[in-house]
């Protein structure tokens, strides 16, 4: 399972923090991999950057790409094609 991304929104922010928390507790609970996106891509200036520019919430390409990465270098997604 894949967690949901930050938004330009701190509100809604300190929200999805509580959720990907419950989210992550929830899969080890019940053995899912879980990757947290909050965090790096909170950090990742890109995103951020692209989501303020476009809606709030949705980043141009090179914020998908960002997301691409982390989901591409997560152990669990790289797993499904050994």
């Amino acid at each position: 399972m894949i967690g949901p991304p930050p938004v330009e929104d701190e509100a809604i922010n300190d929200r999805t923090v509580v959720t990907s928390m419950a989210y992550a507790a929830l899969c080890e609970a019940i053995e899912v991999p879980y990757l947290e996106t909050y965090a790096p891509l909170r950090q990742n200036s890109t995103w951020m950057d692209e989501v303020a520019q476009i809606d709030g919430a949705h980043p141009a390409a090179a914020g998908y790409e960002a997301f691409a990465q982390l989901v591409s270098s997560w152990k669990a997604w790289q797993a499904w094609f050994v």
